[in-house]
């Protein structure tokens, strides 16, 4: 992990290609509160090297151990963490020599928290499982929500993987749908 600041925040770099976590920059103000600004879309796109515009935002309250996501998105996302902490797993589907990489992390607040928000670039799946009480998690994309990159779904759970769940996680299902879970190695040759 590196350790860059540009302006006021402060981005750590992980092992995937520009998935990056940012420490926002908190403006206390008197008698008692503060502004907290999670990320500044021209100060990432300078840090990242591409430009990020975003195009849609949205917020997800879950229940501690109710996992969501596991499936490819067509769209870049800051992900930030409101209240609570989360465990948040990636797995980088771009077609690159390294397809398949995988990285772990706790977001939000407490100790064992790398940071408040992540940048994760389109082609790498994230899913994620409140570990506190509950969790409110805010996304902003750079496209909206698209229904049908939900039709295929990555089995986090796949030791393959290598991720260490929290224990007692399950997995969020729509109302009305059975997902049909793929292993890393059926999910690829899907790609």
């Amino acid at each position: 992990m590196t350790i860059n600041t540009i302006g006021p925040r402060e981005y750590k770099t992980l092992p995937i290609p520009n998935v990056v976590v940012i420490n926002p920059t908190r403006y206390l103000s008197k008698p008692d509160g503060y502004v907290e600004e999670t990320a500044d879309f021209t100060e990432l796109s300078y840090f990242l090297e591409f430009k990020f515009e975003p195009r849609c935002t949205y917020i997800i309250k879950s229940p501690k151990n109710i996992g969501r996501g596991g499936y490819l998105e067509s769209r870049s996302k800051v992900i930030t963490v409101i209240s609570g902490l989360i465990y948040l797993a990636l797995v980088d589907m771009r077609p690159r020599t390294d397809r398949g990489k995988t990285c772990e992390l706790y977001l939000g607040i407490g100790k064992k928290s790398l940071g408040k928000s992540i940048v994760v670039p389109e082609g790498v799946i994230t899913y994620y499982i409140p570990t506190s009480k509950s969790s409110l998690v805010h996304f902003t994309g750079n496209r909206p929500y698209n229904k049908f990159d939900s039709a295929k779904l990555l089995d986090m759970s796949d030791q393959a993987l290598g991720f260490h769940l929290p224990k007692g996680a399950i997995r969020h299902t729509p109302i009305n749908e059975t997902p049909k879970l793929l292993s890393l190695k059926d999910y690829l040759l899907t790609l």
